[in-house]
C-alpha cells in the first residue's frame, strides 16, 4: 500500500525481476520458464514450484528458476524457504548479480538492512552490465535512507542521477534524501523535473504538496494535492494531506470535506485521525477530537510518526 502520510515518498524497487531467459537459456528451459510464469499467473502456485525445480534440477545455473520460486514460495508466505531458495541459487551461481539484488529485496523487505547492504555490495561487485548495477545502486540508495544514512544515500543517488537523469525513481529519491539533509532548492528541483517527465506520476505531485507544506506556503501546497487527486480521485492520503493545509489557511469546512473524504475511503490511516482531531479543536469540540486521537493511538501514529497525539491528548483530554 502506498503510504504519502510521511514527509516525502521513497520508492522500492521490488518487483519481480524480469530476466532475459530466452537468450540465456536453451529452448526446453524457456519453455519450462513460460509454463511457470503461466501457472504463477493462473494461481497455481505449488505446480509453479515443481516446475522450477525440475528447471533447476536440469540446469542448476539457470538463476531465473530460483528466482521465481522465490517470488512464488513469498505469495505462499514461505519467507524462510524463499530466502533458502535464494541460498540455493547463490551456492550454484556464486556470481550472479540478479540473485544478490533478489536476496537483498528480501531481506530488506524484513527489516534486515544490513544482510540486504552486504548483498547489494556483492550484486554490485558482479554486475555485468551498467543498467544492472544503477539497479543495484538503487536499492543500495533506499536501504541507506531507511537507517537514515542519507548523505550515503544522495552520494550513490548522485551516481544513478549521472547514469539516468530521467529516471522517477531515482529523482523521487534524490528528493526525498536532500529535503533531509538540508538542500531545498535540490529538493524542488528534482520534483518539479519529476512532473516535467511524467505529468501523470502522482508521487511527484504529493510529495510537492508535502515540500510546499513544510515551508507553509499552504495554498501552493493544496495546489498539487488537487492535481494528484485530479489524477487519482480516490486517493485517500491526498485528501488527507490537503485537509491539513486548508486547516492552516482557515478552511475549517473544507479540511472536514477532505479529512472525512480520505477516512471514507481508508478507515484504517492514523494521520487523518490525527488531522481530524487537530481540525475539531480549532472547532472547539473537544469530546469528538479526544474521540479522534484515541483512534489515532488505536491505529498505531506513534510507532510510525512519535508521540504527538499522545502530547495532544495531555494537552486537551484530561
Amino acid at each position: 500500500m502506498k503510504n504519502y502520510t510521511k514527509r516525502f515518498q521513497i520508492l522500492l524497487i521490488l518487483s519481480l525481476m524480469l530476466l532475459p531467459i530466452q537468450s540465456v537459456f536453451g529452448q526446453t528451459e524457456y519453455e519450462l520458464m513460460i509454463e511457470v510464469e503461466k501457472l504463477i499467473n493462473d494461481g497455481k502456485l505449488n505446480k509453479a514450484i515443481k516446475s522450477c525445480d525440475q528447471i533447476i534440477a536440469g540446469n542448476p545455473q539457470n538463476y531465473g528458476a530460483y528466482i521465481s520460486k522465490s517470488n512464488v514460495l513469498v505469495e505462499l508466505e514461505k519467507y524462510d524457504e524463499a530466502i533458502t531458495a535464494l541460498n540455493d541459487g547463490l551456492e550454484a551461481n556464486p556470481e550472479e548479480a540478479w540473485l544478490y539484488n533478489q536476496r537483498a529485496l528480501l531481506y530488506q523487505s524484513y527489516g534486515m538492512t544490513y544482510p540486504a547492504l552486504r548483498d547489494y555490495k556483492k550484486g554490485i561487485e558482479f554486475a555485468k552490465n551498467d543498467t544492472m548495477k544503477n539497479t543495484l545502486w538503487m536499492n543500495q540508495a533506499t536501504a541507506k535512507s531507511s537507517l537514515r544514512e542519507f548523505e550515503a544515500s544522495y552520494k550513490i543517488l548522485q551516481k544513478c542521477f549521472a547514469f539516468d537523469s530521467t529516471n522517477l525513481g531515482v529523482l523521487n529519491n534524490l528528493a526525498t534524501v536532500c529535503d533531509e539533509i538540508g538542500k531545498p532548492e535540490l529538493t524542488e528541483y528534482y520534483l518539479l523535473k519529476v512532473i516535467k517527465i511524467d505529468s501523470l506520476f502522482i508521487g511527484g505531485y504529493v510529495n510537492l504538496g508535502f515540500m510546499y507544506q513544510g515551508r507553509e506556503e499552504y495554498e501552493k501546497s493544496i495546489t498539487y494535492f488537487d492535481k494528484a487527486l485530479e489524477i487519482q480521485p480516490d486517493e485517500a492520503y491526498s485528501y488527507s494531506n490537503r485537509s491539513y493545509s486548508k486547516l492552516k489557511i482557515g478552511d475549517v469546512k473544507g479540511a472536514l470535506d477532505d479529512v472525512n473524504k480520505s477516512l471514507e475511503l481508508y478507515p484504517g490511516n492514523s494521520y487523518a485521525y490525527r488531522n481530524r482531531a487537530l481540525i475539531y479543536i480549532e472547532m472547539d469540540k473537544m469530546k469528538k477530537a479526544c474521540e479522534d486521537l484515541q483512534l489515532a493511538i488505536d491505529w498505531k501514529f506513534t510507532q510510525a510518526y512519535g508521540k504527538e497525539v499522545v502530547d495532544l491528548q495531555g494537552k486537551y483530554c484530561r
